[in-house]
């Protein structure tokens, strides 16, 4: 799955260095990497990719693409894998994760990121009380 991830972020640095050289988006070797990027994205990561390309590459995005990308995240961010995570700084990673795919796809994400925040807070508070040293 990593090595998925890397591919996108590749190519869109990749895409950056071609266009600056002439590579035009209706040009079959940007096409191809559009559509790879832009495979319903399954994890962090992969949202991450789609939604900087899409930052990046408006116009080669379409709006009912765009909007089918917001409702695939929304799903995901709502339900997100690691939801029950009981690490403070790995919930605080989720949420960061969904706030930054969300401000790029233009998605409110506070819903979701507020309980992520408050779980970790919660569990850094709980582990602080168990390995204070009592006197």
């Amino acid at each position: 799955m990593e090595g998925r991830v890397r591919d996108r972020e590749d190519l869109i640095r990749l895409l950056e260095v071609l266009t600056k050289r002439g590579l035009k988006q209706d040009e079959a070797p940007f096409i191809a990497a559009r559509q790879y990027v832009l495979t319903p994205p399954e994890t962090d990561d992969e949202f991450r990719s789609a939604a900087d390309f899409c930052e990046k590459y408006p116009d080669a995005v379409s709006n009912a693409e765009r909007e089918a990308l917001k409702a695939q995240f929304l799903e995901f961010a709502s339900d997100h894998p690691l939801h029950s995570e009981d690490d403070p700084d790995t919930l605080r990673g989720v949420a960061a994760d969904i706030e930054y795919i969300g401000e790029r796809l233009g998605v409110a994400t506070e819903d979701f990121t507020q309980g992520l925040y408050e779980r970790a807070d919660e569990i850094a508070a709980t582990s602080r009380r168990l390995t204070w040293p009592s006197r």
